[in-house]
């Protein structure tokens, strides 16, 4: 009886460790077609340190999304220069990106959320593809 109880807690602790770990829900990763305007795809690896923030990323000053692990976002903008912040829990990188018109650009960020660990990377497409295929749409709240 002792060993079933012991199995039962160790059950219920990962159960709630891992019910607790941020993710997205939406669907997998489709392309969206980019016309006049710019597509950058923000995404985030897993990773099981640090799963249970999110990764904030803002453009230009403005929170844009929280990317929970193995989630993306498609962020649309106009051609120019863009200045793209990735923070989580007290790690902060920065980005700057000049975005050509029609063009799709693919911008990884996450980590365990440690000083060395934490990233902003732009990606070469066809890396940045491969990585975000099995990724989820995180909504915006």
């Amino acid at each position: 009886m002792k060993i079933i109880n012991q199995k039962l807690l160790v059950i219920m602790i990962g159960t709630f460790l891992l019910s607790g770990c941020a993710t997205s829900s939406g669907p997998v990763f489709k392309e969206v077609l980019p016309d006049k305007e710019s597509v950058v795809y923000l995404y985030r690896e897993f990773a099981v340190a640090g799963a249970v923030f999110s990764a904030y990323v803002s453009v230009d000053g403005k929170e844009i999304i929280g990317l929970s692990n193995e989630a993306y976002f498609p962020y649309k903008t106009k051609p120019g220069l863009i200045r793209i912040k990735a923070t989580g829990g007290i790690m902060e990188r920065n980005l700057s990106l000049k975005v050509e018109s029609g063009k799709d650009y693919y911008v990884r960020t996450g980590g365990v959320m440690s000083e060395n660990d934490f990233i902003l990377l732009l990606m070469r497409p066809d890396i940045g593809k491969a990585q975000i295929k099995d990724n989820r749409l995180q909504v915006a709240e």
